[in-house]
């Protein structure tokens, strides 16, 4: 009988226990919670540890489904070290100044060698042709794009447009129709285009 009464008092007890946490909110450190918050951690010397995971690819966590807003921390060398939290469909980092800055750092360094190639006509083991890629000298008026040689890189070649046109010249042209306005300053009013048929005839 007295076994049934304490197992009676320790259920109301944690009714009571339950009771007030969902309306207060729970409280480590011997604090008050706040009114805002359902779990409270307080402290002056001491810290939250969240789970530590070696996480093996960024959407999968071993264990089963992942609700949204799981946070964990990866001790794991297949993914960066950090916090990543679950958005839903895979796990994201939470990145911080370090990482970001070493990350544009990477990417500076990318293109500062693909600018330095370009400019210097190309380097050795191009993965890409760039030889497509041309460029114009507004001081010299000058085209130029990068030719591939023997050696593998590029070579910079002038775009001669003299030669380009030749042999391919059309004897078609245009000639200006003008008028005298209102104002006695003669205007043109209009273009009148002779073909080649036209000439020939």
């Amino acid at each position: 009988m007295m076994n049934k009464t304490l197992l009676t008092v320790f259920l109301m007890g944690l009714g009571v226990v339950s009771t007030q946490a969902q309306e207060l909110g729970f409280s480590i450190g011997g604090h008050v919670p706040n009114p805002a918050s359902v779990l409270d951690i307080q402290a002056t010397n001491k810290g939250v540890l969240i789970p530590r995971i070696d996480l093996k690819t960024t959407t999968v966590l071993q264990g089963g489904v992942n609700p949204e807003g799981v946070i964990v921390y990866n001790n794991g060398t297949v993914l960066t070290p950090g916090f990543y939290y679950w958005n839903g469909e895979k796990w994201e980092m939470l990145t911080g100044d370090n990482y970001i800055a070493d990350e544009l750092a990477k990417v500076e360094e990318r293109l500062e060698t693909q600018i330095t190639n370009i400019i210097n006509g190309g380097g050795e083991d191009q993965g890409t042709d760039i030889s497509y890629l041309v460029s114009f000298n507004p001081e010299t008026n000058v085209f130029t794009y990068l030719k591939p040689n023997e050696d593998g890189g590029y070579d910079k070649t002038e775009i001669n447009f003299t030669q380009a046109v030749q042999g391919i010249e059309t004897n078609t042209f245009m000639r200006e129709v003008t008028l005298t306005n209102s104002e006695g300053k003669e205007v043109v009013s209009g273009y009148v285009y002779f073909s080649e048929d036209v000439i020939k005839a």
